[in-house]
């Protein structure tokens, strides 16, 4: 969500954006961590629905499978319902996600108390801030 902040942004100096967005997330870190909270809740759920809804379809495996036969059922179809998660509920919830970030931050800046917190919290943090402002890209007659 940061990184999606700072590139929406379309900065010059990319750590500030990056800075900004995290100073962002940690002002509103309850109302975004309840939002994910509920959006997480909602794909385990959309999941566990998915997973009773392919038990059905899939039982006919026992059948072809006798070895394992209910105990196949139950396995395949929690593996296809954790993939079907992976690949479908998680980058849908992750975009939901970002959707009530940018909801909950929109029209807000970055508080100078926070800044400063985040700065004092951790030294290599304001090495890396400091490094950050002072780089310049490379020119591209160098290589």
């Amino acid at each position: 969500m940061i990184l999606a902040q700072a590139y929406r942004a379309r900065p010059e100096n990319a750590w500030e954006a990056a800075h900004d967005a995290l100073v962002l997330y940690t002002q509103n870190a309850r109302p975004v961590l309840t939002a994910a909270g509920w959006i997480t809740l909602v794909g385990w759920l959309v999941t566990g629905g998915l997973y009773l809804s392919l038990l059905g379809p899939l039982s006919s495996f026992a059948t072809l499978w006798p070895v394992a036969g209910q105990v196949g059922t139950y396995l395949i179809a929690g593996l296809a319902a954790w993939a079907i998660r992976a690949a479908l509920i998680e980058p849908f919830a992750f975009a939901c996600l970002m959707q009530a970030f940018l909801q909950i931050t929109a029209g807000q800046d970055p508080l100078p108390e926070w800044r400063g917190r985040l700065t004092q919290l951790c030294d290599r943090f304001r090495q890396l801030g400091e490094r950050a402002v002072t780089w310049e890209p490379a020119s591209g007659a160098e290589a």
